[in-house]
């Protein structure tokens, strides 16, 4: 099992919802959102684990994010980007993974997005990025996403701690944390 902590963007657009059915391989484990810890081994126990994210937002207020970019990543993913609000996320993030999290610090992978899309060949695995691009998929979905506009603000006040299978096929919403 997998823990990770995610604010959930209820991004409320049809086209969107459909973007991610056509071509999220996440779209039935989790809705869209924003991650802030990545999945990590169970071997932290949610105790240990929702300590330390209690002890980080202590000194955190809520605070906007502009979602309004698309762009595709070195491993074939859509992610919506941030305008506004980027350093903050980044810095949050960067404050989670110290102590118990420092292990799973990746500085070098980290974007503030939300994933929207992939199309890289093969069927995607979180700890094992494809590095082909599927061709097809990539023309279709740069179609498809002409007809979809991006501009989102969002207050994060509440992050959630959720708990993942080891298949990536269920997860959990386990704890709010009200920033």
């Amino acid at each position: 099992m997998y823990h990770g902590l995610v604010y959930y963007t209820k991004l409320d657009n049809q086209r969107i919802s459909d973007f991610r059915q056509r071509y999220d391989p996440t779209v039935e484990l989790i809705d869209d959102h924003l991650t802030i810890v990545f999945p990590v081994p169970d071997k932290i126990s949610e105790t240990l684990l929702s300590k330390h994210i209690k002890n980080v937002l202590n000194t955190w207020k809520p605070f906007d994010i502009h979602i309004n970019s698309f762009i595709k990543t070195w491993d074939h993913w859509f992610f919506l980007t941030l305008e506004e609000g980027k350093e903050e996320v980044i810095r949050l993030y960067n404050e989670m993974y110290v102590g118990i999290l420092e292990p799973y610090y990746r500085s070098d992978l980290f974007i503030p997005h939300v994933g929207v899309g992939y199309v890289g060949k093969g069927q995607f695995d979180i700890f094992n990025p494809h590095d082909e691009l599927d061709e097809d998929s990539y023309q279709k979905a740069q179609n498809d996403f002409k007809h979809i506009e991006v501009d989102y603000w969002r207050r994060i006040d509440k992050l959630t701690l959720v708990s993942i299978n080891n298949e990536f096929k269920e997860l959990k919403n386990l704890k709010d944390y009200i920033l």
